[in-house]
Parts: structure tokens; C-alpha cells; sequence
């Protein structure tokens, strides 16, 4: 689907599709206002194919926003609205940005940051401010031609902690939030939960997009004091979307609720027991995606399901479009690298104007994940982020399975377990542990041997008083621990 034949069809809906705490806009209002603030970056001397660095922050002037700028012919960057003025300077050098969008104080930042040379408008239709930067401007086409179908990056730093962004053509994304919303069973009746920040795929394709597709109402949370029954009782919000790590806080009651969905991280086996006990009126999803696959890739309903006595629930059904296999998997229970074969699959990877264009040696249409998965009884069960596995005296301990024990200890709170190099072993696993109690080493030892191989268990423990975790509630990869 062309973003003009999504936009047009949003166009066709008179009923609210998106709300914040400040406006709501129809379909039909959303189309005008976007095509009205395209007609405005034109008049502005924007050029099609121009880089443009958007923070998307969780309103609708974002989204108008975003849109204008893909129905320009930009290429959208998708910032953090909460990245400091410094790194988006960086950002905005390195990968050659000629154009950004956000709130007028940060637009005016980095105006100042990036010197001489900036021009700032102030956007009527849009509520937002521009800021035109050409003398960076390095158009993707025209530094590598595979780059020519590009219109949407979404920034992943990966394992070096240096932003590379993953590349996309918008059709394709939208194709697969369509497919999302079909799996999940969104309806134009819906209110969906604008809770999840729209600057991550998930929440940008699956939760927004995928909300926009089904013709849905999309309201933004808005709510300083963060998901609160009050407010999904007031909005009468029937679909919830989060990642594990806040389904596991979430206890409210609210009548209208009938599909929650839970993604960017592990389910555990417990978890989604207990969610099938706090929510037996709802239909509930697990599901799974990369960016690099479009985002979304399969989905587990688990609410009509009794959940299998394993630490991780079923990857589940694949998305139509999108195959599942297990790299040099031929013995069952052992495990191998999940590969995905999908028609919404990345163009490839840009390190910057400097370092280029990338693209892997992947076999057409594939996505190689780095996740462990392995097959039981024919289903595919997450074992371990291949970079994540730990190798302790040559035996492999697997984090997931520890901290989902460590979880259900009593008093436990949070824990991350990480693999600390060792001159005589290798590498040995060390626990963090986040506790509401005070609890003795020996009894946390105890809990791990009943459910655990001795070969699994962490060799150190240390209690802290965080575990440091991103936006969307997964363990931060580059947190550090006094």
C-alpha cells in the first residue's frame, strides 16, 4: 500500500482516529491536516528524498507530522523525542540529515548546537517547528542506489552502542501493521492505548499504524501518572498493548478491555498464567517481531490456550507472508538460530554518510534474528539472544531461564543475569538482583537448584537497588552497575 492509498483510505473515516489530552482529529481531518502541512514543507523549499530526523513524541501533532513529512517525499529518521540536543546533533552529521521536526524549544536547540547555516520555521498546521540544516543533506539515493526505495529508518544501536539505522520502505511497513492488525483482530470500533512511545517499531508499526489500518481510535496516554485504571475506564479503552516487563505491574479492572497484546520481550510461562487469571474477559496475544522483519513476524493467542509448563511461551503462528525456521535444526528439544523468511523484510542497514550502506549475506527475502529458539511438540520455544548466552566452564547458561526463576522468588522484584569475563572459566554469570526484602544468598540458591541444572547456576549475586531498563520496559543493554 502507497502512503497516498493509506492515507486515503484513513481519509474516508469520519469517526475519531487519533486523540491526545490537548485535540482529537476524524480521519477525515487527519488528511487534511497532513496534506495541508506537506503543501506547507514544499512552500518551505523542501526537497523530496531530503533526510529529515522526526521526534515522534506520543501526541497527534507527531503523527501529523510524521505523515506530512512521508507524503513530502522525506526520508524519516525516527527520533527519540528524548535524546539530548547533543546526540542529535551527531545524529543529524553522521547520517547526513537535512531537515528536523519537533517541538519548537528543541528544534531551537539545535539550531543553536548545530551553528550557522540553520533556518527555523514555525509550522502552523503542523503545532510543530522545522529546521532546515542543507549544508548536511546527503541524500540516500544518491550515495548508493539500493538506498533509492528508502523513505523510513528506525535507529538501533545493536551490540556496539553506535546508532546504525535500519532501513524500510514505508508500503512494506504499513503492510505489515496491516497484518498485525488482521492477526490480532483489530476493529473500527476499537479505542486503542497510546501507551507504548511511538519512536520504537513496536509501537510505531504494530500499536499506531497498525490502529490508523483498522480505522480504529488511537488515544495518546498523555498521563504523567503513567497507565491508570481511571483514565482506560474514562476512555474506554477495549485493546492494550505493552511489553512484558509492565504486564507484569498491571493490575487494573477495566469492563471495556478485550485484547491485550505483549511484545518487544520475553513472555514468561508464569506471567502469561497469571495474566489469563487478571484478565479471563480478554483475548491475549504474545507476539514477536525484529525491525529488521518490518517489525512483527508471529503471534501466540493464549487466552483459549492452556499455556505449556515451560519457562517461555510459544513463538506461535506466523504472520501471513513470513516463514519460521530453525538454522541446522534436526533433533528435537536442541536449538538454533531463528531465521524469518518475509515480504516486509529490511532494504539494509546505513552506518552514516561515512561508513555507507550495508546489506548481509542473508538469502532472499530472510532475516537472520540471533535469537535461540528450539522445537518441542512442534512448537518454537526462545531459549536465548545469541549474544546474551553465557559459557561457564563450556556449559551454556541461558539468562531468560535464571531471571525467570530469580522472578518468582519471593520478595524478588527485578533481575538481570549477565555474562562477566572470567581469566579461568571463560566467562561466569553473574545475577543483579532488585528485592522488596531482605533476603539471604543461601535461599536464593536454593530456589535456582529446584528448578535449575547446577550448571545453570550464577556464580555471583549482587543486590541492587535498579535494574536499569529502556522506555518500553526492556533490561538496558548498556546499563552499568555500581
Amino acid at each position: 500500500m502507497t502512503i497516498q492509498a493509506f492515507l486515503d483510505a484513513v481519509g474516508n473515516i469520519k469517526s475519531v482516529v487519533l486523540a491526545d489530552q490537548k485535540s482529537e482529529v476524524t480521519g477525515e481531518e487527519f488528511l487534511k491536516e497532513v496534506l495541508s502541512a506537506s503543501q506547507e514543507l514544499i512552500d518551505s523549499g523542501f526537497k523530496a528524498g531530503t533526510s529529515c530526523l522526526v521526534r515522534l513524541s506520543n501526541n497527534v501533532a507527531s503523527v501529523v507530522m510524521l505523515f506530512s513529512v512521508l507524503k513530502a517525499g522525506g526520508v524519516v529518521f525516527v527520533g527519540n523525542p528524548h535524546d539530548p540536543i547533543a546526540k542529535c546533533d551527531g545524529i543529524i552529521k553522521k547520517f547526513g540529515i537535512g531537515a528536523f521536526f519537533g517541538d519548537k524549544p528543541s528544534v531551537l536547540a539545535l539550531q543553536a548546537s548545530l551553528g550557522e547555516g540553520v533556518r527555523v520555521e514555525r509550522l502552523q498546521t503542523g503545532k510543530l517547528a522545522a529546521g532546515f540544516c542543507p549544508h548536511f543533506s546527503r541524500t540516500l539515493a544518491n550515495q548508493d542506489e539500493r538506498m533509492a526505495n528508502v523513505n523510513i529508518a528506525v535507529f538501533s544501536s545493536g551490540s556496539t552502542g553506535e546508532p546504525k539505522a535500519i532501513l524500510h520502505n514505508v508500503s512494506s511497513v504499513l503492510k505489515n501493521a496491516k497484518k498485525h492488525a488482521d492477526a490480532i483482530g483489530l476493529r473500527s470500533a476499537d479505542t486503542i492505548a497510546g501507551f507504548l512511545p511511538i519512536y520504537y517499531s513496536y509501537g510505531l508499526v504494530a500499536n499506531l499504524m497498525g490502529s490508523l489500518a483498522a480505522g480504529a481510535k488511537f488515544v495518546f496516554l498523555g498521563n504523567a501518572s503513567g497507565l491508570t485504571e481511571e483514565w482506560a475506564n474514562e476512555q474506554k479503552i477495549s485493546v492494550l498493548s505493552l511489553t512484558p516487563w509492565f504486564a507484569m505491574q498491571l493490575n487494573m479492572n477495566v469492563p471495556s478491555l478485550r485484547v491485550m497484546t505483549f511484545g518487544g520481550d520475553a513472555m514468561f510461562g508464569h506471567i502469561a498464567r497469571e495474566l489469563q487469571q487478571r484478565f479471563p474477559q480478554c483475548e491475549l496475544y504474545s507476539t514477536y517481531g525484529l525491525t529488521e522483519a518490518g517489525p512483527r513476524v508471529a503471534t501466540w493467542r493464549f487466552d483459549n490456550r492452556v499455556v505449556p509448563d515451560s519457562e517461555i511461551v510459544p513463538l506461535g503462528e506466523a504472520l501471513p507472508g513470513c516463514e519460521l525456521i530453525i538454522d541446522n535444526h534436526d533433533v528435537e528439544g536442541e536449538y538454533g538460530e531463528l531465521l524469518v523468511r518475509t515480504d516486509t523484510r529490511m532494504l539494509g542497514y546505513f552506518y552514516g554518510v561515512e561508513q555507507g550502506y550495508f546489506m548481509p549475506d542473508w538469502q532472499e527475502d530472510m532475516v537472520h534474528t540471533e535469537d535461540l529458539f528450539n522445537v518441542v511438540d512442534g512448537e518454537l520455544f526462545f531459549v536465548s539472544r545469541a549474544k546474551e548466552m553465557i559459557v561457564q566452564n563450556g556449559e551454556k547458561i541461558f539468562p531468560s531461564s535464571v531471571e525467570s526463576v530469580l522472578r518468582r522468588i519471593n520478595g524478588v522484584v527485578d533481575a538481570n543475569v549477565r555474562g562477566v569475563r572470567c581469566e579461568t572459566r571463560g566467562q561466569i554469570a553473574k545475577a543483579f538482583i532488585k528485592t522488596s526484602i531482605d533476603i539471604d544468598i543461601s535461599e536464593v540458591r536454593r530456589a535456582l537448584l529446584d528448578k535449575l541444572p547446577q550448571s545453570a547456576i550464577p556464580s555471583e549475586y549482587v543486590f541492587v537497588d535498579e535494574i536499569p531498563r529502556t522506555a518500553t520496559g526492556k533490561k538496558s543493554a548498556s546499563a552499568v552497575y555500581q
